[in-house]
């Protein structure tokens, strides 16, 4: 791959990592399950299990985002070298 290349693959990946971190926001640490009170008395199973799906796509995405942030760096940094 030539130089160009390579700093255009990194400058898309960067890019796409910046859109997933904007819709997503950067990984939070998670120390403790959280528990919800509402005046609707508590969550029953079918929405807490939901409620952990929703939170772990969440992780994922935002750990993607942060991950093709790097590699668009390290790709840009890799064009530079060569």
């Amino acid at each position: 791959m030539t130089a160009v290349v390579l700093n255009r693959v990194g400058l898309v990946l960067g890019m796409t990592g910046v859109v997933f971190i904007f819709i997503w926001g950067p990984p939070q640490p998670s120390f403790e399950e959280a528990t919800f009170l509402t005046t609707e008395g508590p969550l029953d199973p079918e929405e807490a299990a939901r409620t952990r799906r929703l939170k772990r796509r969440h992780d994922i995405l935002s750990r993607v985002g942060l991950a093709l942030i790097g590699l668009g760096f390290a790709a840009q940094l890799a064009a530079t070298v060569s």
